[in-house]
C-alpha cells in the first residue's frame, strides 16, 4: 500500500479541491473522534465536536500555514480547544 501524503492532500484541499478535503476527513476523523471521546466521555458529544472540528478545518484551510507541522497537529489543536470550550460551557449550565 503506498504511503499517504497528507501534505499534498492538504495543499490540494487548501486550494479548493473538495475531494481532497473529503480525503482529509476520511483519513483523520476517527483519530479526532476518539481523542474527543476520551475527553468528553460521551459518544454523541464527541460526534458533534468532531463534526465541528472539520467544519472549522474547511473554514480555516484557505489560511492554514503548516509551519513545519502536519495538518493532524492543527486538527488536534482545534479538537483540544473545542473540548476545553465544551467543559467551560458545561460548567456554566
Amino acid at each position: 500500500m503506498p504511503e499517504i501524503d497528507l501534505t499534498e492532500i492538504t495543499l490540494r484541499a487548501k486550494n479548493g479541491d473538495t475531494a481532497a478535503a473529503g480525503e482529509l476527513y476520511e483519513l483523520c476523523h476517527q483519530d479526532i473522534y476518539w481523542y474527543l471521546f476520551y475527553r468528553v466521555g460521551n459518544s454523541q458529544t464527541a460526534e458533534d465536536l468532531t463534526a465541528e472540528v472539520f467544519l472549522r478545518m474547511l473554514r480555516g484551510l484557505p489560511n492554514f500555514q503548516a509551519q513545519g507541522k502536519p495538518v493532524e497537529a492543527w486538527l488536534f489543536q482545534i479538537a483540544r480547544n473545542l473540548a476545553i470550550d465544551h467543559y467551560r460551557s458545561d460548567h456554566h449550565n
